[in-house]
């Protein structure tokens, strides 16, 4: 089984993304690795793996410091930088939390729910594949 990947149609210039966890992350469009700054991979991993998570939480996860307005703006612009780089709001800030935008297929979510389905044969595959080389 191989489903991490889910083609996003509402974003114009956006084909399929994904968000690869496992075996270090990455975020891929159409099979291809984005570039990003090790901040911003911090963050797209903080918020995929827990799929909404308070901007308080992620910003002493990354500065180890959190509700301070410097760090509030320096969150403001990782989040506006890292949306950008990936060409649409992969995730989302409501209030005081940040979603991962359920329109992007994510491994660790779909491990977890193999997991819960009992589907251990899929989640062993997405394991494997997600520690295997990439080319």
């Amino acid at each position: 089984m191989k489903s991490t990947t889910i083609t996003v149609s509402a974003a114009k210039g956006v084909g399929a993304l994904e968000v690869n966890l496992f075996g270090g992350p990455r975020v891929e469009s159409d099979g291809r690795v984005l570039s990003l700054s090790p901040h911003q991979r911090a963050l797209v991993s903080i918020v995929f793996a827990d799929r909404e998570i308070s901007r308080l939480r992620v910003a002493s996860i990354l500065w180890s410091c959190g509700d301070e307005p410097r760090v509030r703006h320096r969150l403001r612009q990782l989040l506006h930088q890292t949306n950008r780089k990936i060409g649409f709001a992969a995730i989302e800030a409501r209030g005081d939390v940040l979603i991962a935008s359920d329109r992007v297929r994510c491994d660790v979510v779909d491990f977890q729910e193999a997991v819960s389905s009992i589907r251990l044969r899929d989640a062993a595959e997405l394991l494997r594949e997600g520690f295997a080389p990439h080319g």
